[in-house]
């Protein structure tokens, strides 16, 4: 849940953990195995965003363009 959110940051651990919870609690009802699906998920985040999630988000907003 930590490296899923982010481990640099005190906001990341509390998304990551309501993300993993969340989904588990979605994938709950379907017929869909949750072991399955909140490890290919896992695995996509990590090749997707390479800072976790929380910083990819402040990564962006430092480089938007009309700002400093």
């Amino acid at each position: 849940m930590t490296l899923l959110g982010g481990i640099g940051t005190m906001v990341g651990p509390i998304i990551g953990a309501s993300l993993v919870v969340g989904l588990e609690n979605t994938l709950a009802t379907s017929g869909f195995p949750v072991t399955i699906a909140t490890g290919l998920i896992f695995m996509v985040c990590v090749l997707i965003f390479r800072r976790d999630i929380v910083g990819e988000l402040y990564a962006r907003l430092l480089k938007r363009p009309g700002r400093g």
